[in-house]
């Protein structure tokens, strides 16, 4: 009868590690998802360069176009605000002027899983109209219940973009 007790609970400790490690498997994967998105929109961004096209078009799988303004400012920037740190702040409201995107990822049991995405760009050297380096910076995370048990801040990606050699 002990041994059965012992037993019992020892199958109830593994059964917890299972649904913990099912939920860590979870949230793995919207981090995971969430960083690819960043870096998505940071590499157009960067192939447009800095005195390129000023908006580029993205469309997420339900076939919502979105636009990316790659127009920056001198100070702090244009678009997201940004933290003390550097990062994207997402207790900030959305920026307008589209710097900011609800993107939408389609998952292979057909349903959709929404993304708050949001851009920072910052012209750093700049000489009369032509902005010869800019820094950029991206981040995304998970929107509503996708957001659920979310214990990790979102990554905010950065890359310069500097002008094309003449």
């Amino acid at each position: 009868m002990i041994a059965m007790s012992i037993g019992a609970i020892g199958l109830l400790a593994v059964l917890s590690l299972f649904v913990t490690a099912i939920a860590n498997n979870s949230r793995s994967k919207r981090d995971s998802t969430a960083t690819l998105l960043s870096q998505s929109v940071l590499e157009q961004m960067l192939q447009a360069g800095t005195n390129g096209l000023a908006n580029i078009t993205m469309t997420d799988c339900v076939g919502s176009a979105f636009v990316i303004n790659i127009n920056g400012a001198t100070g702090a920037g244009a678009g997201a605000t940004v933290n003390s740190a550097g990062n994207i702040d997402f207790s900030a409201a959305a920026p307008g002027n589209n710097y900011y995107m609800t993107y939408a990822v389609c998952r292979a049991n057909g349903q959709v899983a929404n993304y708050d995405v949001r851009w920072n760009v910052l012209n750093m050297d700049v000489a009369g109209p032509t902005v010869y380096t800019r820094l950029l910076r991206v981040s995304a995370q998970p929107i509503g219940s996708n957001k659920a048990n979310v214990f990790t801040v979102p990554v905010t990606l950065r890359g310069i973009a500097a002008a094309a050699a003449d």
